[in-house]
């Protein structure tokens, strides 16, 4: 059977008995309507006995590439999902929509998953660490029923286990975790087996309760004896460090992992005390952790902030968790909170703390009152609906500022709440916002493996320059991702400053600086100059480490000599400063403007 476009996906329905297939064209099929571009579904009849094959119907579903098509076996409809951003419902018998779910995903949508049982749950994955779950028999206008958090990387699919309340998810690193979609919560973790593998997806095979995970070779696990390849798989433990700080107070190190608060011996290194059960329910995983001398500030995923001493004794809690909340009387009218904390910040002058979530807002509360917290201000709309992932405060600028899952970086007023700025030039993820005080920059990564150095304040919130984190290895290649970067000052030189002057000419990429103004004009910054071009007691260090395990020192003097940056003034007047302000605030309409322009 030949057709008028490029037929590019091709999916059997098995509940309704009919293959579907999807297509890019400038035309509809059948038809005489011309320049009808977009992408198709096509419905196809077919009879085995005589192999004849003929087109039903076909109709316009989406203006991007469809990326998956899975039936709801209650009505005659589908469920398409595209890189348009959408999810779209269709009947089938007549090819009119029956509505799209929103809200939308913020990347394309990349797979679909359908289950009748459980409340008929269907879930959706995109170019994002998070999947969503959607209603669609109860309520297409409403169908929203909450997200799912805990993957660190993108999602490469999800499915279903048939007849059970499970659902399975891979990310493209391998690591499985398994959810029970009646609380909406994860209550298994499996660590990659095979670190060289690749992940292009997974299917459950039911009957046979297996999992298996295809890539450049195919992974076999065993839903009821856990099991892969007849060796024991290992469950994860989930105790890797996300955030580790030196307390000059009691000279120690403290790890802050998911699940508990490591202190150990800054002398001998030994473990000297663990802190646990910083939630409720066992599933609540730690996602922030601010340390302050003697105390420290503790962000859980259901929202909850608490106050600990050094001791690991409660003190007070900040903020109450929110909990799974279901609304009306059926099983499956879930709301799945999305509060968790991504950014915890004391200001010791105003014994003010902020935090940021990942609904999109900011909170200011006032912390005078060792046994009482109230909020000051909630600050919102400046991602628009975009979670935010990071979050730095600077008190020589007065600055806030927060960066989001889509590449945005908003710079807020810290004592006006207003949004000073919009930082446009990531494409992805933002992981680590830093002030460079007392010059008016700030420096982010993200996992697009771009450094972005902006001017803030006077300098109009524009990127002055951008670093690429590369390696003589892999020069030509796309830049690797900044997982972390920290800013120091002083006059310490790092040691590795000696292992600079031996490197050859064409190591001198490793560091490489673009000028936003000339971009044509391409410069290396030799290492060799930037320990030589400032004294001591001005260098400012950028310590950074990406996913290959790899930590580099930049001495960003150097650059900031050659942007011709000069130090700002302090911003703040003490004297008609007022911290504690009481005011909500939403800007949308604000960013709405800027990201028009």
């Amino acid at each position: 059977m030949q057709t008028n476009e490029v037929q590019y996906g091709i999916w059997y329905l098995e509940k309704h008995k009919i293959w579907i297939t999807t297509g890019a064209g400038s035309e509809l099929p059948n038809t005489k309507k011309k320049d009808v571009k977009g992408h198709f579904i096509n419905d196809w009849n077919y009879r085995p006995q005589n192999w004849n094959i003929s087109l039903y119907s076909s109709f316009r579903a989406h203006k991007d590439h469809i990326m998956d098509v899975t039936e709801i076996t209650s009505k005659a409809a589908i469920a398409t999902c595209s890189l348009d951003h959408k999810i779209k419902l269709w009947d089938l018998s007549t090819g009119h929509k029956l509505g799209s779910l929103k809200p939308h995903h913020i990347t394309g949508v990349r797979t679909l998953n359908y289950t009748p049982d459980f409340g008929s749950l269907l879930i959706s994955t995109a170019h994002e660490n998070a999947m969503k779950v959607w209603l669609p028999e109860v309520s297409i206008q409403k169908a929203y029923a909450g997200t799912l958090e805990g993957h660190n990387t993108l999602i490469v699919s999800a499915r279903f286990i048939k007849n059970s309340p499970y659902l399975v998810s891979v990310d493209d690193r391998i690591n499985l975790r398994v959810w029970d979609v009646r609380s909406l919560l994860c209550i298994q973790s499996v660590s990659q087996p095979y670190k060289r593998s690749t992940c292009n997806g997974l299917c459950v095979l039911s009957e046979l309760q297996r999992i298996v995970v295809y890539g450049k070779t195919l992974l076999a696990f065993d839903a009821t004896t856990e099991k892969t390849r007849g060796k024991e798989m290992e469950v994860v433990d989930d105790a890797y460090p996300i955030k580790a700080e030196f307390n000059e107070y009691n000279n120690s190190f403290i790890v802050v992992t998911k699940a508990d608060v490591r202190v150990y011996d800054g002398e001998n290194g030994k473990l000297a005390k663990v802190f646990t059960g910083f939630g409720k329910n066992q599933l609540v995983e730690i996602t922030f952790c601010c340390i302050n001398e003697r105390r420290f500030y503790v962000g859980c995923s259901d929202g909850s902030i608490r106050l600990y001493n050094i001791n690991g004794l409660l003190i007070k809690q900040v903020v109450e968790e929110t909990t799974y909340q279901r609304e009306g009387s059926r099983r499956s009218d879930y709301k799945l909170n999305t509060r968790s904390i991504s950014g915890l910040k004391f200001v010791q002058k105003d014994e003010i703390l902020l935090a940021s979530s990942f609904d999109s807002t900011v909170s200011v509360y006032d912390e005078a009152n060792p046994e009482t917290t109230f909020r000051l201000r909630k600050l919102e709309g400046g991602h628009l609906n975009a979670p935010i992932t990071c979050m730095n405060y600077s008190e020589h600028l007065s600055l806030i500022a927060t960066g989001s899952m889509n590449g945005e970086i908003t710079v807020w007023d810290y004592e006006m709440s207003r949004v000073e700025g919009v930082c446009l030039g990531h494409t992805r993820e933002i992981l680590t916002l830093n002030f460079l005080d007392p010059c008016p920059l700030l420096l982010s990564t993200s996992t697009d493996g771009i450094i972005y150095l902006w001017g803030v304040r006077s300098l109009q919130y524009v990127c002055l320059a951008t670093l690429l984190n590369i390696h003589v290895k892999d020069f030509g290649f796309p830049s690797l991702c900044v997982t972390s970067a920290l800013v120091l000052r002083g006059d310490k030189i790092p040691k590795q400053k000696n292992e600079y002057s031996k490197m050859k000419e064409e190591e001198l990429k490793d560091i490489y600086l673009k000028s936003i103004g000339n971009s044509n004009k391409k410069r290396f910054i030799d290492p060799k100059k930037v320990l030589n071009s400032a004294k001591r007691d001005e260098r400012m260090y950028v310590i950074m480490g990406d996913e290959k395990g790899r930590i580099r020192i930049l001495d960003l003097r150097y650059v900031i000599k050659v942007l011709s940056i000069e130090p700002a003034k302090r911003h703040r007047d003490d004297d008609s400063f007022n911290a504690k302000r009481k005011e909500n605030c939403n800007v949308s309409f604000i960013v709405t403007s800027e990201l028009s322009k």
